[in-house]
């Protein structure tokens, strides 16, 4: 796999996170964007929603999520439709 684009949760893009040496107990939010290039996967792009947390000057991976859901603007039609629009 080839991670194309690391995202932190509400931040943006998280360029530079890997060089900070971080307390013990903090926690992230990653949405980390790769490209596979195995014999099923060649060129098929995948999103996955990670939770680091910081131990011993580390970050380590703390659970796996389910990839967070899309925003809507306001003036979507499904918002419109729940207003009664």
């Amino acid at each position: 796999m080839t991670v194309t684009q690391i995202a932190e949760h509400g931040q943006g893009p998280a360029e530079g996170a890997e060089a900070q040496v971080p307390p013990d107990g903090v926690q992230r939010r990653l949405l980390v964007d790769v490209e596979g290039d195995g014999k099923h996967t060649g060129g098929r792009p995948m999103t996955y929603a990670i939770e680091l947390r910081a131990r011993d000057g580390r970050w380590e991976v703390a659970a796996l999520e389910a990839a967070p859901a899309l925003a809507t603007s306001p003036n979507s039609s499904d918002s419109q439709e729940r207003h009664g629009s």
